[in-house]
């Protein structure tokens, strides 16, 4: 029988690698899908009636500085 050993040990190293790869790449995921809702309030915002038009305002300006 294989002693396990060897395999734990490797584990151990690259477990926080890949909990630090995750991390960046879930990071990123956020990072893109922020945009996308951004933008889609953007898009969408003057279309809706209860908004008044200074808010409209307001957020473009917000979208066009962030």
């Amino acid at each position: 029988m294989l002693s396990r050993a060897p395999l734990i040990k490797c584990v151990d190293i690259l477990e926080p690698a890949l909990g630090a790869f995750n991390a960046k790449i879930f990071a990123c995921k956020v990072e893109v899908m922020m945009e996308g809702i951004i933008q889609a309030f953007k898009d969408r915002v003057s279309g809706v009636g209860w908004i008044d038009k200074q808010t409209v305002q307001a957020v473009r300006e917000k979208v066009r500085n962030s």
